[in-house]
């Protein structure tokens, strides 16, 4: 009977520590409100669109159109989340970017000021351009830095800012380990759903980052589409060790009872 007790004790204690596991959205906005009340933007060059394209009808996303006039330090969009600093996150957004002929030229990243291109003060810097994509921060593994024009993508950015290693379940479904100090990259096709890594780029995790955001420093002609921004956390090694830990208990109960 005791041994039933500490199995049911058991699979309690997993389900609990399972919940625990969980990520949790920190932030998200999929721009259905119809304007940027959340975010900080220091230009009208970035607006909330309802046109279909490219993520379909009857959809919010931000269109971001550049008009050649470029203020002091780029044009950015930023929101505040101090919460980032110190823990494992995954930033994700829809990214569109279409063939006309301009350059793109958006920087993204973690950082503890609106300065994107400064690496002092970002934890993390990622450009995306024509469709290459430049690891500013420092590159540790090369992927397919190159995507496609006119195609609508869900980019992943999973940023390790702990101090030590940990595994995480990749868009495509398979487990990766990721070290402290660095970020992966991965765009997912939204026709396809084909997941392509990008690379894997360093992380200053010594640098207390404070926000989040996208900036252009471009001074031509540039237009982009981006959508369903969100950050979420990843579950801390030590919930895992625990989680873990709880199924190796109730294995053991039960190689118990067979014996």
């Amino acid at each position: 009977m005791n041994q039933y007790k500490y199995l049911f004790a058991g699979f309690l204690a997993l389900g609990c520590l399972a919940g625990m596991a969980q990520a949790e959205d920190l932030f998200s906005d999929d721009f259905e409100s119809g304007n940027l009340s959340k975010w900080s933007i220091n230009t009208t060059d970035i607006s909330v669109t309802s046109s279909s394209l490219p993520f379909g009808a009857s959809n919010q996303s931000v269109f971001y159109n550049d008009d050649g006039t470029v203020n002091s330090g780029g044009d950015f969009l930023f929101k505040d989340l101090p919460a980032i600093d110190g823990i494992g996150t995954i930033m994700s957004f829809d990214y569109y970017e279409p063939d006309d002929g301009n350059s793109a030229d958006l920087n993204l990243g973690y950082t503890a000021t609106t300065d994107l291109n400064n690496i002092d003060t970002a934890g993390w810097w990622l450009k995306l351009n024509d469709g290459a994509i430049t690891f500013f921060s420092g590159e540790v593994a090369a992927g397919t830095k190159t995507y496609s024009l006119d195609t609508a993508y869900r980019v992943y950015v999973v940023v390790n800012d702990t101090a030590s290693a940990f595994s995480y379940s990749a868009p495509a479904g398979d487990a990766q380990n990721i070290a402290s100090g660095e970020f992966d990259v991965y765009f997912q096709d939204l026709s396809t759903l084909t997941v392509t890594y990008a690379g894997t780029g360093v992380n200053d995790n010594t640098d207390a980052v404070s926000r989040f955001g996208f900036r252009n420093f471009n001074t031509g002609n540039q237009v982009v589409y981006l959508d369903n921004v969100v950050i979420s956390t990843i579950p801390e090694p030590a919930q895992f060790a625990l989680l873990f830990g709880g199924l190796a208990l109730i294995l053991g109960v039960m190689r118990r009872r067979k014996a």
